[in-house]
């Protein structure tokens, strides 16, 4: 149906306590990029909220193809949320009587479109709540942080921890590059499980680029030879300043320049198959 006709009950419980889940996926020439990566985090996030997927993996999978193929969406992304349903207002979570609320929609739009000029980050405190590995709808802190950013005249947020330790983007995976080393923090309750980080790790090893998952603080992070991020509407992105101060020579590095033409290699290959 039309984006305009969608309709959801004023008592959704994703409307009125943020009580869902969601993802965004990238469609690349018609075709759905990384779904099942996409689909296990969204698992994993319900399983982490008790809350009950509406149809299986496969069942999902065969509804959000067919949802692209219908919109005719070339180049874009594909948003899906997933709440716990609509039930009269209560705190508790219903054991009887409420089904799940599944969305899904397309839009066109060009994803990557900063990877040549990079970004402008400012850190910002980690304010969000501890279970940040599962993808919740409730965005408040991100949003805050992002609108914080834009006012200081930057593009995103990075939420540092009270003792400098370096978390994650508001939207985006962080990484830094040192001596030709990149660095990224392991992956922890406090941060998300990115889908293009996982891939970004991936490419680092099979092309044999020293990578190490550790945590690093602000001070190491400004003094790196490169800071780039990874989102799926991102993709790989260099950092050009934080806080105002300049990362290496405020351009796109080496390392990530190369990460950036084995990310589009990988994404010829899978959406050819």
């Amino acid at each position: 149906m039309p984006l305009s006709k969608g309709r959801i009950s004023v008592e959704d419980r994703g409307f009125q306590f943020g009580d869902g889940l969601y993802e965004v996926i990238s469609v690349y020439a018609g075709k759905i990029f990384a779904l099942d990566d996409h689909l296990a985090r969204l698992q994993a996030s319900a399983a982490g909220i008790r809350m009950k997927l509406p149809h299986t993996l496969s069942g999902l999978r065969c509804v959000l193809r067919e949802l692209v193929r219908r919109s005719g969406t070339y180049d874009g992304i594909l948003y899906l949320q997933l709440t716990r349903g609509a039930c009269p207002r209560q705190h508790v979570i219903p054991r009887r009587g409420i089904r799940p609320t599944f969305l899904a929609y397309t839009r066109a739009m060009k994803t990557g479109s900063v990877r040549q000029r990079g970004l402008r980050a400012i850190t910002v405190p980690e304010i969000r709540w501890g279970k940040c590995i599962v993808k919740s709808v409730n965005l408040l802190p991100n949003i805050l942080a992002r609108d914080e950013a834009v006012r200081r005249g930057a593009d995103e947020a990075i939420f540092v921890r009270s003792d400098g330790t370096v978390v994650e983007g508001a939207a985006t995976n962080v990484f830094i590059v040192k001596n030709g080393v990149i660095y990224t923090s392991p992956e922890q309750e406090g941060m998300l499980s990115g889908v293009t980080r996982k891939r970004v790790i991936q490419l680092a090893r099979k092309a044999r680029l020293k990578l190490a998952q550790v945590r690093f603080k602000v001070a190491r992070m400004k003094k790196a030879d490169e800071v780039f991020v990874s989102g799926t509407i991102t993709e790989l992105a260099p950092v050009t300043r934080i806080d105002g101060m300049r990362i290496g020579d405020g351009r796109l590095g080496s390392v990530t320049a190369r990460l950036q033409v084995l990310f589009d290699e990988m994404v010829s290959k899978e959406v050819e198959r």
